[in-house]
């Protein structure tokens, strides 16, 4: 039973795959430069829980892994000369942990790191606490199931809701929206009755999109791939969030014109 656990949240690919794991790169790589030298920040912690391996295999070609690109960002911004940075992965597969840990040890970085075997809502429940007693330590945390079922949406929206951390605390998710949507639609076509958070979603845009964006400050919505799955990466930002989005690698305010136009494409791709 527990083996099929595990493999009911693999980490899958896609045609997208390289293009996502640019952008956690990307984004956290912007978020720690702009972290580098605000006094009021003393930790940082760069936290990715659905960690996988490290690694990504399309057609042949091994592509490195969020927790790779995140651990790149970190070196990359140099933000280790004046914080102290943490990079906390997990992940429920004992596998994907063990190579993990494989590849940080015959690796050399300037950040301690922890390789932990939990579910996604645990190490959430985790972070949501940890953030609460560190109170000048900055989160960036990544988001990236395979599927829907798997999000942790209602610990997500609980940190998103806590107003004495929610400032402290970046969330970039990456889902399928097409996924999201036709579990709706078996939902209202079969009454299926499901237990994870997809039993309160009714709209896209407003039940998943907006509902943390109400809690944040700044948000950033990728603009539709043009993918089958509708994979969709958001970033929510608060604490001196990007005062400009990343539109050349296809990002835009979430709440702009050409934000509500990305989230309606999502909406109504099959």
């Amino acid at each position: 039973m527990y083996r099929a656990k595990q493999l009911s949240l693999f980490q899958g690919v896609s045609d997208v795959t390289k293009k996502k794991e640019m952008d956690f790169f990307g984004i956290c790589n912007t978020r720690l430069a702009q972290r580098k030298f605000q006094s009021y920040i003393k930790q940082v912690y760069l936290c990715d829980v659905f960690c996988g391996d490290g690694q990504n295999v399309i057609n042949g070609e091994i592509l490195s892994g969020s927790p790779v690109k995140m651990a790149q960002a970190i070196e990359g911004s140099g933000i280790t000369e004046t914080k102290d940075v943490f990079l906390i992965c997990s992940d429920i597969r004992r596998d994907a942990i063990t190579k993990l840990n494989e590849h940080f040890s015959s690796s050399q970085y300037s950040f301690n790191h922890a390789i932990i075997q939990k579910t996604a809502s645990e190490q959430i429940k985790y972070i949501h606490q940890a953030a609460r007693e560190d109170r000048d330590a900055h989160f960036i945390v990544v988001v990236d199931p395979n599927g829907p079922k798997a999000l942790p949406f209602e610990e997500i929206e609980s940190i998103a809701m806590d107003q004495s951390i929610t400032k402290r605390v970046d969330i970039i998710v990456n889902v399928s929206a097409t996924s999201i949507k036709r579990m709706v639609q078996h939902r209202l076509s079969a009454g299926a009755k499901y237990e994870w958070w997809i039993k309160a979603v009714e709209y896209l845009g407003r039940d998943f999109f907006q509902r943390l964006a109400r809690h944040y400050k700044g948000a950033w919505i990728r603009q539709p791939l043009g993918d089958k799955q509708g994979w969709v990466m958001l970033a929510y930002f608060n604490w001196s969030p990007p005062k400009n989005d990343w539109s050349k690698a296809g990002f835009i305010n979430l709440n702009s014109k050409k934000g509500q136009q990305a989230l309606l494409s999502y909406e109504v791709k099959e």
